[in-house]
């Protein structure tokens, strides 16, 4: 079972189940970041962190929130909120993660629930919002005034 909710998680598959999950009030308002660290990861996690400091207007610009759902996920109030315990296991089930960090990750989830993207090595913040500018959904905001 764990296979098959990673394969839909690696191919894009819209996670229906994020209609009805802790992140619901969001699909079609926003686009999300999931941040899976464990405590293992604790520099990986800083250095990410110190992106998202540098890129704050880029955030705001592309509608990204971000949550935090490893073991280093009761973080500051960079966060769009804090996750109770419950909500996180939900949405690490949702995901498809386990129940427990297995590294550094960050996830990217469309407005419509899917998953776009997975970084696992060299976490970029650049990166995704290369990846955000290139859907087409992206391109007409832009367009707008």
């Amino acid at each position: 079972m764990k296979t098959l909710a990673f394969a839909a998680l690696l191919t894009g598959i819209s996670l229906s189940s994020l209609a009805a999950g802790p992140l619901s009030h969001y699909r079609w308002k926003n686009r999300i970041l999931i941040l899976d660290f464990s405590g293992a990861e604790a520099e990986a996690l800083a250095e990410f962190e110190k992106q998202i400091l540098r890129n704050g207007d880029g955030l705001k610009d592309r509608d990204l929130i971000l949550f935090h759902v490893g073991e280093l996920g009761k973080r500051g109030k960079r966060y769009a909120e804090p996750l109770s315990d419950k909500s996180r296991a939900a949405l690490r089930r949702q995901l498809g993660l386990g129940e427990t960090s297995r590294g550094a990750s960050v996830t990217l989830l469309g407005k419509d629930g899917s998953t776009k993207s997975v970084q696992r090595a060299k976490l970029s913040l650049v990166t995704f919002f290369a990846l955000i500018d290139a859907m087409p959904m992206r391109r007409e905001e832009m367009r707008r005034p």
